[in-house]
């Protein structure tokens, strides 16, 4: 119940999100929306500027604070849980961060979400029947429908029989470009090392 009641918020419907809310334990005024400037990801390689940064001194110059209100407001906290008593997610678990993963890790995880990804979490390329493209991570599937998390970190559910091809693809659904500078960088890496 509170993996449907996450993933029926994920809809920002405000119909059954306050029911979904207090399943949850979360304020019902919280509705999730899409996530704002979300692109594609597309590079497999880190931007020049990043490539021989000291990753461990860049989380400590950082504001942990300020990296958690960024995890919270650019919709990071939308698909990735970072407490191990969070409801499911649709993405990887960020919960102990600091203890599970490399700064390294993270900060490319971060920049280049393409560079490493879980076969668990691929991209899926869809075609439907009127031309449209569809892509995104496969959350669902029953007989008749397929459902996907979109990159934006809402959901949508399609009728598996208007759908002309399916491809997985070796890419995350993951948006770049949400961290926008290098201290946003610093302080949601101080943020993410700081969970243990």
């Amino acid at each position: 119940a509170k993996q449907a009641a996450f993933y029926l918020r994920l809809l920002a419907d405000p119909r059954m999100d306050t029911a979904a809310a207090a399943l949850l334990k979360i304020k019902s005024d919280a509705i999730v929306n899409p996530i704002a400037g979300a692109v594609a990801s597309t590079s497999t390689e880190l931007p020049a500027e990043y490539r021989n940064a000291d990753w461990a001194a860049e989380a400590a110059a950082g504001n942990a604070d300020a990296g958690r209100q960024l995890f919270n407001t650019r919709g990071c906290a939308t698909c990735h849980a970072i407490k191990t008593t969070d409801a499911d997610r649709a993405a990887p678990s960020l919960a102990e961060a600091g203890k599970r993963f490399s700064v390294q890790y993270l900060a490319e995880s971060i920049l280049v979400p393409n560079k490493v990804v879980s076969p668990a979490f691929r991209w899926t390329a869809l075609t439907l029947a009127d031309d449209d493209d569809v892509d995104g991570l496969v959350v669902g599937e029953t007989e008749t429908t397929l459902e996907l998390l979109l990159v934006n970190g809402t959901h949508r559910t399609l009728d598996k029989k208007k759908i002309t091809s399916r491809k997985i693809e070796d890419r995350s659904p993951m948006p770049e470009g949400l961290i926008q500078n290098r201290k946003e960088l610093r302080d949601i890496l101080s943020f993410l090392t700081s969970q243990k």
